[in-house]
């Protein structure tokens, strides 16, 4: 009888200690992307403030706008900061509502940083393909992330050559949702080429073909 009370104390012991170890970690991957989400909102507005004042610049400035490398002008940084988004859903849930606000946010720089870009693009005659991706997380989820991958693929290849901007379709917002009906985006996943509109998923080469 003893050693069952010894065992039994061993076992809920050990349960203890178990449970313990584990709410310790969940409570230090909270902790960390907590402050990796802070870190990134802080990038945003570094981003924001770069993209911004381009574009305060060049219209003060009339004519200014070519001298610029639009570009270069955060380009690398919002497509890193993309990154780390897609790795906070994948920490924290992609309903978590601090990552969908920082979703939210990483979208309408993007918008921002795509009219400067278009601009640029007509007005000093830039040899550069911008690719718009409408996915969803919700409706054809893997097609929306294959996609995904492929775009990835393809901006890694061609830095230089082509600027490429991702919408969450399921985000409700009036900016978002003016661009899905600009585009007619009925399906998803949607990519827009230099303003041509394909539906559904576009393989590697198909894209290379276009841009």
């Amino acid at each position: 009888m003893l050693k069952r009370k010894l065992s039994m104390g061993r076992y809920v012991q050990t349960l203890v200690i178990t449970i313990s170890v584990f709410m310790l970690g969940i409570f230090i991957g909270f902790f960390i992307s907590e402050i990796r989400i802070n870190e990134m909102l802080s990038s945003y507005n570094e981003i924001r403030l770069k993209v911004v004042g381009a574009t305060l610049e060049t219209n003060i400035l009339e004519g200014e706008l070519c001298r610029y490398d639009i570009l270069g002008v955060t380009g690398k940084e919002r497509f890193d900061l993309g990154r780390q988004v897609e790795e906070m859903e994948r920490i924290r849930g992609k309903t978590d509502e601090q990552v969908l606000r920082l979703k939210e946010e990483y979208s309408m720089l993007s918008v921002n940083h795509l009219l400067l870009m278009e601009k640029w693009k007509k007005e000093c005659n830039r040899n550069v393909s911008i690719i718009i991706f409408f996915y969803s997380n919700k409706e054809n989820f893997t097609e929306s992330e294959n996609q995904g991958f492929v775009l990835d693929y393809i901006y890694t290849k061609y830095p230089n050559k082509i600027s490429t901007y991702a919408f969450d379709v399921d985000i409700d917002n009036p900016v978002i949702n003016a661009m899905k009906r600009k585009y007619d985006v009925n399906v998803i996943p949607t990519i827009v080429i230099n303003d041509r509109v394909y539906s559904g998923f576009q393989s590697k080469g198909k894209i290379e073909s276009l841009i």
